[in-house]
């Protein structure tokens, strides 16, 4: 089994040059959203003029994440398919974030309830227990805290968790990652949905990288890529981040 496992197995390495069919090349770069997460460079060869290079960011991260390596740099492009997520919006600071999340608890934990965190399991659950550790969370007095998928509450174990708390005013919901419009998460935090327990937003724990971040990401490429198309994002996000790059990128 693991001969076989071994022969169908097959990967790629960051930075290299691969070939594709009819001269079409890529390349992998770190993208700093995730554990392997990367963006990808598509070399179009051209019949008389130049090659012709599209990027796609696909999920970008952010900077100075814990565990996660930054966003590599991007090449020159002459297409950029970036993401918008946060277009509109930046991150509170990192260092800021971890006393929010001990301010919060330790008041949410002293009501003797129940602390709800909606997290995808790939992505800010192994952030939040990094600073859960930081704070030394065992110290503070409380019966429970649960970390349970999915960010955006849309099914696993998190709905009945909160089928079962959000009634009880002693309890409190953490939300630290990004609720999409139309999801049971979004309703929560909104306040669209009956609640008596404590609902927070900790935006510093997004997955994805903020306003800031993307400009920041798209001005470290050596020259201005030649057109930006803004995809993943809410008509808002894109609008607000296509009209600050204009400002930005010359």
């Amino acid at each position: 089994m693991e001969t076989m496992i071994d022969e169908l197995s097959w990967g790629f390495e960051l930075h290299e040059t691969f070939s594709l069919k009819q001269g079409v090349t890529f390349k992998l770069s770190n993208a700093g959203h995730i554990m392997g997460s990367c963006f990808i460079l598509f070399t179009f060869p051209g019949d008389g003029t130049p090659d012709f290079r599209v990027i796609f960011s696909g999920d970008l991260g952010c900077t100075d994440t814990p565990i996660i390596p930054d966003p590599d740099p991007p090449d020159a492009c002459d297409l950029l398919v970036l993401e918008s997520t946060y277009g509109d919006r930046n991150h509170t600071g990192r260092e800021d974030r971890v006393t929010a999340l001990k301010k919060l608890l330790k008041r949410a934990l002293e009501d003797k309830g129940i602390v709800y965190i909606p997290a995808f399991s790939l992505g800010r659950t192994q952030e939040l227990i990094y600073e859960l550790d930081r704070i030394k969370i065992l110290n503070i007095k409380g019966p429970a805290i649960i970390i349970a998928g999915s960010g955006m509450c849309t099914g696993g174990r998190i709905v009945d968790h909160l089928k079962n708390g959000l009634d009880n005013p002693a309890n409190d919901v953490f939300f630290v990652g990004y609720q999409a419009k139309g999801t049971p998460g979004r309703a929560i935090m909104e306040g669209k949905t009956p609640s008596r327990a404590g609902i927070h937003t900790l935006t510093g724990y997004s997955a994805h990288a903020d306003q800031n971040s993307l400009v920041a990401w798209v001005k470290s490429m050596p020259e201005p890529p030649g057109d930006i198309r803004l995809v993943h994002g809410e008509p808002e996000a894109q609008k607000a981040l296509a009209l600050k790059l204009r400002q930005v990128i010359n």
